[in-house]
Formats: C-alpha cells, structure tokens, sequence
C-alpha cells in the first residue's frame, strides 16, 4: 500500500496482526533477519513495527544465534564500511529522490571498482551484492553483469553462489553473455561437490531457453543418476522446465518414467508433476502408467512407506492428490483400467483423516477421480456419502466443495 511517499507491505500474519514494514527495511534483512522478524511479530507486533522502522545505529543490539544484517555466529561483521553506509543510507530516506541519488552514486563507484584490476574474489562478491541492490531498486547495472558471471568460476562456494544467484536475477534468457554461462554450467555439472551441481542445475532451470538446451541436456540427464538425491530432484526438475520451453528438445519422455523407481519420495513427486502434464498432453501414450501409479499410491496409503511425509495422520497427502489427478486422466471412461483401481479408491477414502482440512483434501480429489472412471456400484455409495458429509457440514468451505463434487456427481451419473 502507499503511504506518503514510502512504498510498504502489510504482512497479514493472524486475522488480528497486521505488521507494516517499509521496502527498503526488507532490502536490508537476510533469511535469518526477516525470519526473526516475523517470528517476533506472533508474540509482540508492536515491537516488530518499532524495531523495523527505528534508527539503524541501534538495529544492530538485535540479535540470534545465527546472527542479523550479515553478522556471523561470534558477532564478526561480514560487510564493508562501504556497504554499511550504503545500507544505512537507504534505511534512513524517505523520499524516492533520495533514494535514486543514493544509487546513482553506488553505481559511479561500482563502476569504478569493479573494473580495477585484481580485484579480489570475496571483494568482488561484495559488489555483485551491491549490485543487486541496485538493481532491485531500479536502476540499470548492465555494466556488471559480466563479473556476477566471471564470480561463477569462483572455486569458494558462497562466492560461485553468489554469481548464480546474480545471473539467474539480472540475465535475460536472450543475453549475450549467456553463452559463457552455459560453458561454466557444464563444467559444474560434472563437478564432483554435488553443491556445485546444484546451483548449475538452478541456474539451467531459470535461464536455458530452447536454442542452448542441446548442449546441456546430457549432462543434466547424467545427473538424474547421482548418488545425490537433492541432485536427482533438482535434475528431473530441469528437464520439467526444459520441456515447457521444447517439448521435442528432451528426447524419449519414456526415459524418465523409470525416475519413478526413485528410493527417494522427494525426487519421486517431482517426477509426478512432470508426468501429469505429459500425461494431460498424450493420455493415450500414458496409459500403460496406471499400473505403475496405482502400486505408488497403495504403497502410500495401506503400507505407509513414506512415514516421514504424513501430515496431521494423513500419509503423503499431496503426493496421493497428485496421484489421483494422474489416475483421473489415464483411466477416463476407460473400463480396463478403471477396474484396476476401484478397490484402491475405495481404501483411500477409509484411510482418510477427515478431522483436518487435509484429509477433506485427499476425499474431495478422490471423489473428483471417482466420476472419471467408469461408474461402479460400490464407488458409487461411496461417493454420494462423501458428498453429504461435505453438504453437511456447518463449514461454509466443506459446503462448496459438497456443491461442487454434486455438479460433478450428477453429470457423471447422467
């Protein structure tokens, strides 16, 4: 909302708390920061709103464990002079004019800087620091974009994360100096840190477009066969994303329905949400995958192998609404394949707990799948009981989503 001449954000955290905090007060907070912040703000709303807008001298009395504004653990301050005045400068404006002279100066001595020779690394992530917030206020620090991509080459981790986490916020996908990123993603791809995998595959995620795909895709395709499950899951997550950009450009989609074999339940859901939009696109190509989800989906919900994914007693919740989309898809009006999954339906609907919103969830999706098959009698009690617990209900909520099974219930009957 505007007020005056600051631009704030109202974070709604109960219906009853209402914390305001100015934009350039959120430039200023790491994770840590803000979290600590918002934390406060549960017990005491009034000091949260005191201690975002007061004077930046006593900002730092405020302190965690893990430490606030880039303090470390033994209260070493990580940032420069420099950037503490920067900081403080735009804490402490008011108005928008103040703030863009503020940036300009930043960018005259950025541009200054960061062209000296030898400059050292761990400087030198400072300023693409600095040159992000220059950016997020809105000023055009195209001057810098080649040293957020020369900081990737960086063999010190924060620093190769830094100059990631630069390109994928300032670099457009049709920039130039793409074709150096490429070159340094493929050498982090076949990095033995699986941390620098990581950051390679997050950087192709955002920025590959159609044309470089070629040159990356078996090197991201080698690492959906890491010993690394975060690198499983953040590889079939880039091909996910290099599909939406060219369908043809990832070879045989059939390669990555074995990913479903995954020992790791976090790679296998992000397996399913690629394979819910290929199955929404070719249906027919998919069927042969109802079997294959259908075992997934008994293995969630009657041997409760996914323990660590329950959620208020209910296993895997969203992992089984995803499956019951991709079973309502494949086993449209189909009779074999409805067959094949009426008994498990049916045992969805015991297992559910319906003393939380997510349990209502899991039914309302499982009726939803219900009227996609062929109507079977059992299926059909079943659902009509569902539908008036939820018509039932004196929650407004659970009364629309009874309203809305009972259109769905009733063109599938006819």
């Amino acid at each position: 909302t505007q007020v005056g001449s600051s631009l704030q954000f109202m974070v709604h955290l109960e219906p009853t708390v209402v914390v305001v905090l100015r934009a350039v007060d959120l430039c200023h907070l790491d994770i840590n920061g803000l979290s600590f912040l918002l934390r406060s703000a549960l017990f005491s709303p009034q000091q949260l709103t005191y201690q975002a807008t007061r004077p930046m001298e006593k900002i730092d009395t405020y302190k965690t464990k893990r430490g606030l504004f880039g303090r470390t653990k033994t209260g070493k301050d990580l940032r420069s002079k420099q950037f503490f005045d920067l900081i403080r400068s735009l804490w402490e404006a008011r108005l928008k004019q103040e703030v863009d002279k503020i940036i300009a100066q930043e960018i005259a001595v950025l541009k200054s800087k960061m062209g000296e020779k030898d400059v050292d690394k761990k400087q030198m992530k400072e300023y693409v620091v600095r040159l992000l917030y220059c950016e997020m206020l809105g000023s055009n620090a195209e001057f810098g974009y080649i040293f957020c991509v020369n900081l990737i080459a960086s063999s010190d981790l924060l620093q190769k994360r830094t100059g990631y986490l630069a390109v994928q916020l300032t670099i457009s996908p049709d920039c130039d100096l793409l074709y150096l990123i490429v070159s340094a993603i493929q050498k982090d791809l076949k990095s033995t840190n699986s941390l620098d995998v990581c950051c390679a595959l997050n950087a192709a995620t955002k920025l590959i477009n159609a044309e470089l795909m070629p040159c990356l895709i078996q090197d991201v395709q080698n690492c959906l066969k890491h010993q690394s499950a975060l690198v499983r899951k953040k590889a079939i997550v880039c091909i996910h994303a290099f599909w939406r950009k060219d369908e043809m450009g990832i070879g045989d989609n059939k390669q990555y329905q074995q990913v479903l074999c995954d020992k790791d339940p976090a790679v296998m859901a992000c397996t399913l949400s690629f394979l819910q939009d290929l199955c929404c696109l070719n249906p027919e190509e998919n069927k042969h995958l109802v079997s294959s989800f259908a075992c997934i989906l008994r293995l969630v919900v009657c041997e409760h192998r996914l323990e660590t994914y329950d959620y208020h007693g209910v296993p895997a919740p969203w992992i089984q609404i995803k499956l019951l989309k991709l079973l309502a898809i494949l086993c449209h009006q189909d009779v074999e394949r409805s067959t094949q999954v009426y008994i498990l339906l049916g045992q969805v609907m015991k297992r559910a707990n319906v003393d939380y919103a997510i349990g209502h969830a899991v039914i309302f999706e499982c009726v939803k799948t219900i009227t996609c098959l062929v109507p079977a009698p059992e299926l059909i009690e079943s659902a009509a009981d569902a539908i008036s617990k939820f018509l039932s209900s004196p929650n407004p909520n659970l009364k629309y989503l009874g309203i809305t099974l009972l259109l769905r219930f009733e063109r599938w009957q006819l």
